[in-house]
């Protein structure tokens, strides 16, 4: 009985240290986001408006970005669109970090029909990335309230590090639970074409579409 009360006590302070060291991990991310949060957002206050412009071979679609609500987000699009930032090549065999324009010849992999379009896998099949993630940055400020709205995919609770959707309908249900990073304001016909290609049982298009690049343009403050 004895040996028994011990393991059982054992137990339970290996299991109380566990918790304790993942709430302080937790913690010490949320204070690391929270930091790089408020230095992105210093980053961005110098331009008026940031814009992409996705450039498909089913024609151009222009977004406006959202770095006041989704800075980390919106910090990762344009580095890894510009190619200024590190990832896996998932696509190598030895998974080798390379620094190139991640999302050029990229595939829109998913469409589903009156509801998003979904691209950024290197794969092209929903399930490769980057080789990481970011927070989620969701804001009371923007809703999937219309047909455009670009938010990054989620993978294990956080954003994808390279995956994003655009919607063709209102889709208010995902309302805080995505980083709305943007919004198209040019190109949406192109968007709705893409959206009626036709699919494969699994969601994949039967025909390739593809990101050829993507182009930021800055607009600076007076």
């Amino acid at each position: 009985m004895t040996s028994k009360i011990c393991f059982f006590l054992l137990f339970t302070i290996f299991a109380q240290f566990n918790l304790l060291h993942a709430q302080i991990q937790t913690r010490s991310t949320k204070s690391s986001d929270e930091e790089l949060k408020e230095k992105l957002l210093t980053k961005f206050k110098k331009y008026k408006k940031l814009e992409a412009n996705i450039l498909t071979n089913y024609g151009n679609i222009r977004v406006q970005l959202f770095p006041a609500q989704a800075p980390i987000t919106v910090d990762n699009f344009i580095e890894l669109a510009e190619g200024n930032k590190e990832f896996i090549d998932v696509r190598s065999p030895e998974q080798e970090k390379i620094t190139k324009p991640y999302y050029d010849g990229l595939k829109i992999h998913r469409i589903s029909p009156n509801f998003i379009i979904q691209m950024g896998c290197p794969l092209g099949n929903g399930t490769s990335g980057p080789g990481y993630t970011l927070p989620l940055e969701p804001s009371p400020l923007r809703s999937f309230d219309g047909p455009g709205m670009l938010a990054m995919a989620k993978r294990d609770g956080r954003s994808d590090g390279g995956q994003f959707f655009i919607t063709l309908v209102p889709a208010k249900f995902l309302d805080e639970n995505y980083s709305i990073f943007g919004k198209v304001v040019d190109g949406m016909d192109v968007v709705q074409s893409i959206g009626k290609v036709p699919t494969l049982p699994n969601e994949r298009p039967k025909k390739k579409i593809l990101i050829t690049e993507i182009k930021i343009d800055r607009s600076l403050r007076k």
